[in-house]
């Protein structure tokens, strides 16, 4: 159900998690394959759709919520590094707009994270988390709003990059497009971001 132009076309489900994969009329059940996590799924027509599921909007949107002061689980205690090591950071409810212009703002920030580090599927706090990958790392640690969520974009779209790469080197196809569908095809920033790294 996803449009594609032609056979070469990659797609990306975008979402809180997302998925990336294309649809091949036989499963590729190489060791290979398996130890990069890919799967087959059976699809429409006796083909089959060889997937992966990746980090997606989740760290935005677990910022969002820690930067508004909300916790994922109701009751659960708050640990971890607070919004407030922020420089810019003000008690009141970020939207979504907001956080993509703040990190328009910030511009070319240098840091990147791996986006698929299992500190960021549950941390206590994911701005700590983002920030502690950064010094860890060597890089410059962001110190805004902006710094972070562009921290968090450009590590969403290196990853989508080397996901496809690796998809690629999987099959043994050449791509030509990605294709975004779902909740994150809205967001703009991201798309433009994973257009320019994955070309």
């Amino acid at each position: 159900a996803v449009p594609a132009r032609d056979d070469k076309a990659v797609y990306l489900s975008s979402g809180t998690w997302s998925i990336i994969g294309v649809e091949n009329p036989d499963p590729i059940t190489t060791p290979a394959s398996c130890a990069a996590n890919f799967s087959n799924e059976g699809g429409a027509w006796y083909r089959f759709r060889f997937l992966k599921n990746i980090m997606g909007l989740w760290m935005i949107q677990s910022i969002r919520r820690q930067l508004n002061g909300v916790d994922y689980v109701e009751g659960k205690a708050k640990t971890g590094e607070g919004p407030e090591v922020l420089k810019d950071w003000t008690a009141h409810k970020h939207s979504f707009d907001e956080l993509e212009k703040a990190a328009r703002a910030a511009g070319d920030f240098p840091s990147v994270v791996d986006a698929a580090d299992k500190r960021f599927f549950a941390p206590d706090s994911m701005i700590g988390a983002v920030r502690a990958a950064c010094a860890e790392s060597g890089q410059r640690v962001p110190e805004t709003v902006g710094e972070v969520v562009q921290c968090v974009y450009q590590s969403l779209a290196a990853s989508y990059a080397r996901e496809a790469k690796l998809l690629a080197s999987l099959t043994g196809k050449t791509y030509t497009s990605l294709n975004i569908v779902g909740g994150g095809s809205q967001d703009a920033y991201l798309n433009a971001l994973t257009a320019k790294a994955t070309g």
